[in-house]
């Protein structure tokens, strides 16, 4: 659920996977949260939305 807005909103600003993956989780990681197939831990979360410019806030409305 999480991960299918965090990709809606990636993809809006045109940011690669690997950009918003950076420094955090790899690519993988990400897509697989993206795509419902694992789970992430809350502080990883924040970090990735840090990457892409979006704050909590913004992402939970």
């Amino acid at each position: 659920m999480y991960g299918q807005k965090f990709k809606a909103l990636r993809l809006q600003q045109h940011i690669s996977l690997e950009q918003a993956a950076n420094r955090v989780i790899s690519p993988s990681t990400l897509s697989r949260w993206e795509n419902n197939k694992i789970d992430i831990r809350f502080n990883l979360v924040i970090k990735l939305l840090d990457n892409i410019h979006i704050n909590l806030k913004e992402f939970t409305n």
